[in-house]
């Protein structure tokens, strides 16, 4: 079986396409929850993730929509008592929030789903694909060296090994 060489001649290449493709919320989200201990604190860092980052309309005195739009950190809490109790210092922490995100407000809210563990050492292998360990050490040391958000990191390592193993089957 022939394979195409791929279109990308470096990896940098490839992030630049993958980023030009995700909207600036989930940007915003992914940047932020790496940063997330440094704004909140260990403790409170440890029952709480940023969700998501809305866009809300701007009204004018009579109520009505100005057509512009100010940005709201949604963060989930994962205990009853907490989003009343970190909202009390909600600014605070947008004081902490570099100001080329533009958060205009934070929103606390419970959540009773697990948060995704943004630990790099955690990201999962992919057991199908036929690449030595040494192979597979080696794409994802290249990938996080990169120091992009988890979800894109987890993106390029899963494609390079399956870029390796099809390199290796020929």
């Amino acid at each position: 079986m022939h394979y195409k060489a791929s279109p990308f001649s470096s990896i940098k290449q490839f992030v630049r396409l993958i980023e030009k493709r995700i909207p600036l919320n989930v940007k915003i989200v992914a940047e932020l929850r790496l940063m997330w201990k440094d704004i909140i604190g260990e403790h409170n860092f440890k029952k709480s993730q940023v969700a998501k980052c809305e866009y809300i309309p701007k009204k004018d005195k009579d109520g009505k929509n100005t057509g512009e739009f100010s940005k709201r950190l949604v963060v989930h809490v994962n205990d009853t008592t907490s989003p009343s109790a970190l909202t009390a210092y909600a600014a605070e922490y947008l004081e902490k929030i570099p100001k080329r995100f533009r958060i205009h407000s934070i929103r606390f809210q419970y959540s009773h789903l697990p948060f995704m563990d943004l630990e790099p050492s955690h990201i999962p292998q992919t057991p199908f694909i036929d690449v030595s360990e040494e192979e597979r050490k080696q794409i994802i040391q290249q990938v996080q060296s990169l120091a992009m958000s988890p979800d894109i990191t987890q993106s390029m390592i899963d494609y390079l090994i399956v870029r390796k193993h099809l390199q290796n089957k020929k």
